[in-house]
């Protein structure tokens, strides 16, 4: 007999993720994605994927990542301005 349960629910940060996806999603549908570059942590560890081939657009988008990454490790508790700030888009200069 196999029995079926329900998923814990989702907490506050993996709701923030899921939301984060489905913007994500709806402007890469749109065409306004033309490359990406994900990072996941989980309890095993982190996966890492990309698609696209705007390799410049890609590496600053990482090394912005990597900024925001550690103001938040160093100032800990800004979390959520980190990820107001993560709103904006960043075009690099051609």
């Amino acid at each position: 007999m196999t029995i079926i349960t329900k998923p814990p629910p989702l907490t506050e940060d993996q709701i923030e993720i899921v939301e984060i996806l489905k913007e994500t999603l709806a402007q890469a549908l749109q065409g306004k994605i033309d490359s990406i570059a994900i990072i996941a942590c989980m309890e095993g560890g982190f996966a890492s994927v990309m698609g696209g081939r705007n390799a410049g657009g890609l590496n600053l988008g990482c090394d912005d990542l990597k900024a925001k990454i550690l103001n938040a490790v160093v100032g800990a508790g800004e979390k959520k301005v980190q990820h107001a700030a993560a709103a904006k888009i960043i075009k690099p200069r051609h």
